[in-house]
Formats: C-alpha cells, sequence, structure tokens
C-alpha cells in the first residue's frame, strides 16, 4: 500500500523569553551601550587593516598596502578568510610559517561573526533603560527572539578585537624581521688587520 508523502509546513520552535512589560522601540536608546557599539565597530576597521600584513607575507610581499587592495577588491569576508587559509596552507612558500598565522586568519574570522552578529543585529530599547539584541531572527519575530545586552558585552568584544589587533601586528612583525637579510657581523679591529 503507498502513503502519501507527509506534506511539510512551518513548525517554529517555541520561544521563551524574558521580555519586560512595557512599551520597546527600534532603537539604542542608551548612550554608553551605542558608543560602545561604534567604537567597538571602528576598531574591527583597524583589525582588517592589520591583517593586510598577513595577506602581504601569505603572498611574499612586505608591502601591505598591495595587500590591502586585494583583500578590498574581494568583497565578501569568506572569501578573504578563504585565501588565507588557502595560500597558508597550500604555497610552498609558506610551509615555515609559525602557528601564529593559523591563529590570526581564524580568529579574525571567528571575531568578524561576532562583530556582524551586532553591526547586524536587530536593537531595541526597553522604557526602562533595558537595551535588547536580536542576534538572528530567520522568523521575522525580532524583540521575541531578542536577549537583554549590557556595555560591557560589548566592551569585551571591542577589547577581544584590540588584542587581536597587537596579535596580528607582532606575527607580522616578527615576520618581516626574520625574512631581513642578516647584515655579517661587524669586525673588530683586530680582526680587520689580521685580514
Amino acid at each position: 500500500m503507498n502513503t502519501s508523502p507527509k506534506i511539510k509546513r512551518h513548525n517554529p520552535p517555541k520561544i521563551e523569553t524574558d521580555l519586560l512589560g512595557g512599551h520597546y522601540i527600534d532603537s539604542i536608546n542608551d548612550r554608553g551601550i551605542a558608543a560602545e557599539l561604534a567604537m567597538m565597530t571602528a576598531e574591527f576597521t583597524s583589525l582588517e587593516r592589520f591583517m593586510d600584513g598577513v595577506l602581504a607575507i601569505l603572498i611574499g610581499t612586505d608591502d601591505s598596502e598591495l595587500a590591502g587592495y586585494v583583500m578590498r577588491a574581494i568583497k565578501s569576508p569568506k572569501g578573504r578568510v578563504d585565501l588565507m587559509r588557502n595560500l597558508l596552507e597550500k604555497a610552498p612558500s609558506n610551509s615555515g610559517l609559525s602557528p601564529d598565522f593559523d591563529k590570526a586568519i581564524s580568529e579574525f574570522w571567528e571575531i568578524n561573526g561576532k562583530r556582524n552578529d551586532y553591526v547586524h543585529g536587530q536593537w531595541y530599547s526597553h522604557d526602562s533603560g533595558a537595551v535588547f539584541i536580536s542576534i538572528f531572527d530567520p522568523h521575522g519575530w525580532g524583540l521575541m527572539s531578542a536577549r537583554e545586552i549590557k556595555k560591557e558585552e560589548l566592551s569585551a568584544m571591542r577589547n577581544r578585537i584590540g588584542a587581536h589587533s597587537a596579535f596580528v601586528l607582532r606575527t607580522c612583525v616578527a615576520e618581516w624581521q626574520r625574512r631581513q637579510p642578516q647584515a655579517p657581523s661587524p669586525q673588530s679591529p683586530e680582526t680587520a688587520q689580521g685580514a
């Protein structure tokens, strides 16, 4: 006996929310949270510029400006990361690079995802002053899927971005220094006279 196929229909997940009763607006009314979000976004732009140095090393140059043109020509962040990973893992000239380059790329990708969550999230403010964000909402429920966010969470993310920027810079500088030709050691006057 043939059974007809089961018809697929939308079956939304149950939403459990701790939303406050009262009035909400689609905005960030807390100046501290808004400022922290802006600073985090600006800090991420600096991290992207430091990643130009990683790409420069991976393509065998010390010209970060040139590498930056390549990075910005690739519009997809995933495309940029895939390019750097492929160069790091498959190019023979990069086989001697330290694991710090793997970490630089992986952490950049994780930070990029978190930053996108904040920048592209849907923000709400409650009349009590509490601020909420809906990170990903495939069903269009917005506020119903939102969670409360504190300034400290954004501060921690901004600090993570800053720490990774410093790590990427140290990693690139160390590699550029390693690639510099070694100057001959200076001769002492005694050695020079004996030559």
